[in-house]
């Protein structure tokens, strides 16, 4: 089975985050439809297995209990020893064995619902749920700080996204999209997030995890979302090909066409009158913000997945499926091209001093670079690929989301900080 540091060694980040999440419904839609005589056993070990996770959990979590958690856990391998007893059945047995597991399943479920439901310790509200340890349990697609840097968001392809703060505590979940969410980005003033999912909808949300409002109007997913420097207006780009911009209160403005494939990432220069976007067709196009066509990029052999203006605006970043990071002037001059990751860059993005830049690919590995295009260390620390780069305003650090469903935070020298583990 395809990870998604595999699937990221020549397809761009929307086309990866929309096999994982197709990967998953074929996942789901075949534990739905395993009714059949001849597969129940299948279903009762996972559902086993997945109320096994949970006790272990709350085992974890409150000692106190400890007896009565073993004795649950007995319970449940015995359940598991059931199903797989029962594949080696006739069908009549099957079906008995498997009748017997469920029982003993839903009788366990029952009797421990107050310690399933202390040790997870969930209260939603407004689509927010506050927790204590639990994480994405999919590949993070994509990472944002927040202007005062003492928080980080994160979109998985697990549907949610989840406010962090910097020493790995999880704040909050923020609930509605209906499947994966591509990006995520904070309000220059902090009190907004926007988060941009394959479900054709941009939310906004409050910094509490409060839903504002849902954009509907793309036609497809949704893979990329940013807010302009005075936080007035949001531009989201598509799998439909095509940028709309927004006004906060959700407002649609217009919608910017002219790619011919999909628009895999827009970003607002820094006066917030230009916008860049990088597309499915291989190329960048420069917009001013009431939507006319300034110029197209062009260079670039396959899909470009990021595009990044460094703080003085004098420079644009873009990378590429090709695997190379290309440098332009705000004209459109190209500068120079950078080689040396071994898949597909999946994000890019500078520093607030604009004095070096990051890039992140499908085989796990970070590079930092001088802003002249030297190298100045490759970082080889996730097991799978890295989907999003976000720099503390300050400069200080970054943080970076992988498919291997952690979040890592990082000096600017590359020395690795700490690693959250919560995604698991």
């Amino acid at each position: 089975m395809l990870n998604s540091r595999q699937m990221g060694k020549t397809s761009s980040k929307v086309q990866t985050i929309q096999r994982l999440q197709a990967k998953g419904d074929r996942n789901y839609q075949f534990l739905a439809a395993n009714q059949t005589l001849d597969k129940p056993t299948m279903q009762t070990r996972l559902k086993a297995k997945e109320q096994h996770l949970q006790v272990l959990s709350a085992y974890k979590a409150n000692r106190w209990i400890r007896l009565g958690a073993i004795a649950l856990k007995v319970m449940l391998t015995g359940a598991i020893a059931a199903g797989f007893s029962a594949c080696q059945s006739t069908k009549t047995g099957i079906a008995a064995n498997s009748d017997r597991a469920v029982a003993a399943v839903e009788k366990a479920r029952q009797e421990n619902k107050p310690l399933l439901k202390q040790s997870t310790q969930k209260q939603a509200v407004n689509g927010v749920t506050k927790q204590n340890s639990l994480g994405h349990n999919r590949p993070v697609s994509s990472v944002s700080f927040s202007p005062d840097g003492q928080t980080i968001a994160s979109g998985s392809v697990d549907n949610t996204i989840k406010l962090w703060k910097l020493d790995g505590t999880l704040i909050a979940t923020l609930n509605g999209h209906t499947a994966s969410v591509s990006s995520v980005s904070f309000s220059p003033d902090g009190q907004a997030i926007a988060s941009g999912s394959g479900d054709k909808t941009i939310k906004l949300w409050q910094r509490d995890g409060t839903l504002i409002t849902t954009l509907s109007g793309h036609t497809a997913s949704v893979s990329s979302v940013s807010f302009s420097p005075d936080g007035q207006t949001i531009a989201s780009g598509s799998v439909d090909k095509t940028i709309k911009l927004w006004k906060k209160d959700g407002t649609l403005i217009t919608t910017l066409s002219g790619h011919t494939g999909t628009v895999d990432s827009v970003s607002f220069s820094p006066d917030g009158q230009t916008i860049a976007s990088g597309s499915g067709d291989n190329t960048i196009k420069l917009w001013k913000k009431d939507g006319t066509l300034i110029t197209t990029l062009s260079g670039h052999t396959a899909s470009v997945s990021s595009v990044s203006f460094s703080p003085d605006g004098q420079t644009i970043a873009s990378g590429s499926s090709d695997r190379t990071i290309k440098l332009w002037k705000k004209d459109g001059t190209p500068i120079k091209t950078l080689k040396g990751h071994k898949g597909t860059l999946f994000s890019v993005s500078f520093s607030p001093d604009g004095q070096t830049f990051a890039s992140g690919d499908g085989f796990g590995n970070i590079k930092l670079w001088k802003r002249d295009g030297t190298l100045i260390t490759t970082l080889r620390a996730h097991n799978d690929a890295v989907w999003s780069i976000s720099f503390s305003p300050d400069g200080q650090m970054f943080a970076s989301g992988s498919g291997d469903k952690t979040i890592k935070l990082w000096k600017k020298d590359g020395t690795l900080l700490k690693t959250l583990r919560g995604h698991y």
